[in-house]
């Protein structure tokens, strides 16, 4: 099934809200098909540029729905079209649809510690939804290819509906593209630093800051020494990213 489509900073973002995104992924596990779905941000986006992979796997994924609020403003200069989606906030309510359909949910990547909080949170918010399975890979994961086939099997044999991943980008993604056709489940999200979130591991910033779009600001505050410099390598490219939108723009007008 496709959506409406909205040119952002070079990729084609869908626009749908959270609540069609979650329907899609549960018609997924009811036809038994197979997609993954991508939360593009500003820090996506400059990686896109520059890393052929990662961008090999964006234009393979099933669904692609923003992340970043400053991605929203700009794909909605013209003509409002999209609503934030964030990967972090998709994780409760596509865990509320797979407790009401009865489906189930694997949780992979981050650390032993955050995965066992987060479930345990997320069981406790949702205690009928099963979870099959979780799994934290080795640091510096994958850095053999018996690491990517060692995870495939235990989520394979785990056999979950819905795969959250949070390897951080490129990785999850280029994991995502990669192993969908090997695990064996319906959905794979890339959840960012979701989980950390409802571990308790990072604090998340307050509604009115996100609302801002100022959250960057926060999550520069909260982990200094691990995101000054992505957000400042955006900060540099930002010139450019914006010129690019706005030649886009103006193209599809004359169009």
């Amino acid at each position: 099934m496709s959506s409406p489509k909205q040119r952002v900073c070079g990729i084609d973002i869908d626009a749908l809200n959270q609540a069609e995104v979650v329907a899609r992924i549960m018609q997924w596990c009811r036809l038994r098909q197979a997609g993954f779905v991508v939360t593009p941000n500003m820090d996506h986006i400059l990686k896109l540029r520059n890393n052929v992979r990662f961008a090999d796997a964006y234009s393979r994924a099933s669904l692609i729905v923003p992340d970043g609020r400053p991605l929203v403003w700009l794909g909605n200069i013209l003509k409002r079209r999209l609503d934030l989606v964030t990967g972090s906030d998709l994780i409760e309510p596509v865990c509320a649809a797979a407790q009401q359909e009865g489906r189930s949910i694997f949780l992979f990547g981050s650390t032993d510690d955050v995965l066992k909080t987060a479930a345990a949170k997320l069981q406790k918010s949702y205690p009928d939804l099963v979870i099959a399975g979780m799994y934290a890979p080795p640091m510096h994961f994958p850095s053999t290819e018996q690491d990517k086939l060692r995870a495939q099997t235990i989520i394979a044999e785990a056999s979950p509906d819905i795969v959250f991943v949070a390897l951080g980008a490129p990785k999850s993604e280029m994991w995502a593209d990669e192993a969908l056709e090997h695990i064996g489940a319906s959905a794979v999200l890339c959840i960012g630093a979701g989980l950390d979130f409802i571990a308790g591991k990072v604090a998340r910033a307050p509604n009115a800051v996100r609302l801002l779009g100022l959250e960057w600001l926060w999550r520069i505050a909260m982990e200094p020494r691990r995101l000054g410099r992505r957000y400042l390598m955006i900060i540099v490219h930002l010139p450019v990213l914006l010129t690019g939108h706005f030649l886009d723009l103006a193209r599809n007008a004359r169009n």
